[in-house]
């Protein structure tokens, strides 16, 4: 097994079976280790950048994306959407070729490298004596921190034999900074008087919807969410308070956490589309592979475990809150203008339960 059809293969365990990208004089090997391996697709693409943004939406929908490009114009071409996909936690793998090892006193790969290494979690220019450390260490990057990754592979080093050596991705979370996080969390709750759990999409990145909603039900925490994590937790839910929209709608949720004495956010990206400007400050922030609480980081635990581990210790307390109205008055008709405030109760009054709707 060569070079090229080793980092395929290993990228089928992350259920990457397609890859979008663009033919390069440098990437013909990897083409086709993806085209010989009978579970896999090539899917060229009209440019780099488009590809891209393909990979970013296939890793949206199927949790890991696969970019293939060539060094030179193209690999540069792709930065935008690597970077987009860095900023919102989109696992995509780039893989370039580059010219063949025998060409790297020609070759000065520093501008690539220093292009891509801050919006990548980890980048790799493989060379003979480092393959297989620089894949594993990479690959594992990858499924860890749901980020970005970039293997430069050159095109002779794609189609040498290799021996093949089996991944182990799976981490554990260091059990006891899990321990002590777990322990002052639940303290945190446990004496506080109106907490309020804020559900974002990093939640869904990294696997952990039910884990937080059986700690929202188990603790009986008033709920909300930002835009970007609408769906993570059921809207008929007793506790669920709706969407914070800040100061433009929905005043329930911006009151509760005006007086909330146990803010706990989880996966949430603070963005502008999230947050319209309001500056808001978590006493706890639960990320994919680290928490912080009040201020302090910490590090090499997993979402998932940090939620169990708090469902485990807290006490089910019935708080009071007033449940949001998630909808809007009647239409009322008007001979001004068209304008929102008509045309959104109206769009409510058409929608049926079973609706299909395209936006």
């Amino acid at each position: 097994m060569n070079t090229a059809e080793y980092l395929v293969k290993e990228l089928e365990k992350f259920g990457i079976t397609d890859y979008f990208g663009i033919v390069g004089n440098y990437n013909f090997g990897i083409i086709n280790a993806v085209e010989n391996n009978s579970n896999t697709n090539w899917i060229g693409c009209t440019s780099e950048l488009n590809a891209g943004y393909a990979a970013d939406g296939y890793a949206r929908r199927k949790g890991f994306g696969a970019l293939v490009t060539s060094y030179g114009g193209g690999v540069f071409r792709a930065v935008d959407a690597v970077a987009g996909s860095y900023v919102e936690n989109v696992p995509v793998i780039h893989i370039v070729g580059v010219p063949s090892t025998e060409k790297f006193e020609d070759f000065v790969p520093g501008g690539f490298m220093e292009v891509y290494k801050p919006i990548t979690s980890a980048f790799a220019f493989l060379t003979k004596d480092s393959v297989k450390i620089d894949i594993e260490r990479v690959l594992k990057t990858f499924y860890k921190e749901r980020k970005p990754v970039c293997i430069a592979i050159p095109e002779d080093m794609a189609q040498s034999e290799i021996s093949v050596k089996e991944i182990d991705y799976n981490w554990i979370s260091d059990s006891e900074t899990l321990n002590n996080a777990t322990e002052l969390i639940a303290d945190k709750i446990n004496n506080a008087n109106n907490p309020l759990l804020i559900a974002d999409f990093l939640i869904n990145r990294f696997g952990s919807k039910s884990e937080f909603n059986d700690l929202a039900d188990k603790s009986g925490i008033p709920v909300s969410n930002f835009i970007s994590g609408k769906g993570i937790t059921d809207s008929d839910s007793e506790n669920y308070l709706g969407t914070y929209l800040s100061k433009y709608g929905n005043s329930n949720v911006k009151e509760y956490i005006e007086k909330s004495d146990c803010t706990i956010a989880v996966g949430v990206l603070h963005s502008d589309v999230n947050l319209f400007g309001d500056t808001l400050r978590n006493n706890i922030e639960i990320y994919g592979t680290h928490s912080f609480i009040d201020g302090e980081k910490y590090d090499n635990i997993k979402m998932s475990d940090v939620l169990k581990g708090v469902t485990d210790k807290i006490n089910h307390k019935n708080y009071k809150n007033s449940k949001s109205e998630n909808f809007y008055g009647n239409s009322v008709q008007s001979k001004d203008k068209l304008s929102s405030d008509y045309i959104y109760p109206r769009l409510q009054e058409f929608f049926k339960e079973g609706d299909i709707i395209f936006a």
